[in-house]
């Protein structure tokens, strides 16, 4: 991204150095040099649209690349979660910390962690994560 930027920047100042060739400085009472007889809008603008178009085709990249594809796990997350309540009827931050267990276990529920959930039986937990493994873990298919 910040080479992109770079090579954007560069190259309109390179446009805009060209005109310079084009103008007469003078100085007055020894302030900076100032163009002489040379419009406004060679030497006071500067022209962004490489700039716009570089940063629109990083917005359109970041979309595809990374927008996309965390909406499809966002709804896969709540097709699981659906799923979820069709077994067993939950609070959210319990379910969320399911499956985010299940997911750090790379698709298996933590032994460990068995005993934040001890109100459900262990077929229940089988089907829970059966369900994360299914919804989440693996890849999407396409449709």
């Amino acid at each position: 991204m910040p080479i992109l930027y770079t090579r954007a920047r560069e190259k309109a100042n390179r446009t805009r150095g060209f005109f310079q060739f084009f103008l007469e400085y003078g100085f007055k009472n020894k302030q900076p040099p100032e163009p002489v007889g040379a419009p406004v809008d060679f030497y006071r603008h500067i022209d962004f649209t490489q700039i716009v178009e570089m940063f629109f085709g990083v917005v359109e990249e970041t979309i595809k690349t990374e927008l996309v594809p965390e909406l499809d796990y966002l709804v896969r997350w709540e097709q699981a979660r659906s799923s979820m309540r069709d077994v067993v009827d939950m609070p959210d931050k319990k379910a969320t910390q399911f499956i985010l267990f299940v997911q750090q276990n790379h698709g298996r529920f933590p032994k460990s962690r068995r005993s934040f959930f001890q109100e459900l039986t262990d077929e229940e937990i089988e089907a829970l994560t059966k369900i994360v493994k299914e919804n989440i873990l693996l890849p999407p298919t396409q449709m």
